[in-house]
């Protein structure tokens, strides 16, 4: 096994790319509404999920201070995001 993908697998790259790999298998298959308003907001939660599961995992595996910091501030925004999109979806119907 060469260094590199040693160290992926050590320090939870494979995770994060598994992250965004899921993000991508969902927003792949999502069926559109055809309203840009509604596909929009559906799909920045998807996003946002994503960008909340990966700051978890440098929380959880990083060892950065700054960047669990910059974590912690990535999931309290974007799940305020996501509770504002939510609103915005249940309100819209």
């Amino acid at each position: 096994m060469k260094k590199h993908e040693t160290a992926t697998h050590h320090h939870g790259e494979n995770s994060m790319m598994g992250i965004m790999q899921d993000m991508s298998n969902k927003m792949g298959s999502m069926q559109m509404k055809g309203d840009v308003d509604h596909d929009f907001a559906d799909m920045m939660i998807v996003h946002h999920q994503a960008a909340i599961d990966m700051a978890q995992q440098q929380i959880n595996s990083g060892h950065n201070d700054t960047l669990k910091k910059f974590a912690r501030k990535i999931i309290e925004d974007q799940s305020r995001e996501i509770r504002e999109l939510e609103q915005w979806l249940k309100q819209s119907h």
